[in-house]
C-alpha cells in the first residue's frame, strides 16, 4: 500500500513538473496560456528543457519497477469484487482506443480495454438485461484478463489495464 502511494506521488510529481515545463515553453515561445493573449517573446533554446523522450523513459522505468505492486493491488480489488459479486454500474470513456472505465457499484473503477470494442457493447447490452459481474480473472503481467458474465450467463472478456479513480 505504501509503495503504491509512493509510486502515485512520484507520477503526480512528474506530471506537475512536465506541466510547468510546457507552460514555461509556451510563455517563452510567445504562446498563449489559457485566457491570455500571445506575447512576442523569442523562441527558447531547446537544450535548456528536458526532452519528452527522457520523461517518457522515466515513466516507463517507474512502471516497470513497480508493475508487480500495481498488479497486486488490482488483483486484491478484483478478488473483492468477485467475492461480493459487485455489479457493473456504468461504462465511461477513457483515453485510448477501445478503452473504458468500468465503474462498479462499490465505487471501484477499472480501466479496461477490449480487443475490438465489441466486448464493451456486449457489457452494455448485458447491463440492460440484468447485472454484469466479474466471474474471474487471469493475470498476465503487465495486463490482467478480466472475465465477466451477465445474468443470462453470457461470458464476456476484457483486458484490465489498472485501477482508476471514481469521477
Amino acid at each position: 500500500m505504501v509503495i503504491g502511494l509512493v509510486v502515485a506521488a512520484a507520477l503526480v510529481g512528474a506530471l506537475v513538473i512536465r506541466r510547468a515545463v510546457v507552460r514555461r515553453r509556451r510563455r517563452r515561445a510567445g504562446g498563449a496560456e489559457p485566457g491570455q493573449t500571445p506575447g512576442t517573446a523569442p523562441l527558447p533554446d531547446a537544450s535548456t528543457f528536458p526532452v519528452d523522450d527522457e520523461l517518457n523513459a522515466a515513466f516507463d522505468a517507474v512502471l516497470a519497477a513497480h508493475a508487480h505492486e500495481l498488479g497486486d493491488l488490482l488483483e486484491m480489488r478484483l478478488r473483492g469484487l468477485i467475492a461480493r459479486q459487485v455489479p457493473v454500474r456504468a461504462i465511461r470513456p477513457a483515453p485510448g482506443t477501445h478503452t473504458a472505465r468500468i465503474c462498479f457499484a462499490d465505487g471501484t473503477v477499472v480501466l479496461a480495454r477490449s480487443g475490438s470494442g465489441r466486448e464493451l457493447s456486449a457489457i452494455v447490452l448485458g447491463m440492460q438485461s440484468g447485472s454484469v459481474v466479474v466471474s474471474g480473472f487471469t493475470r498476465e503481467d503487465p495486463l490482467t484478463r478480466l472475465d465477466l458474465r451477465s445474468r443470462a450467463g453470457r461470458p464476456l472478456a476484457l483486458l484490465a489495464i489498472g485501477l482508476d479513480q471514481p469521477d
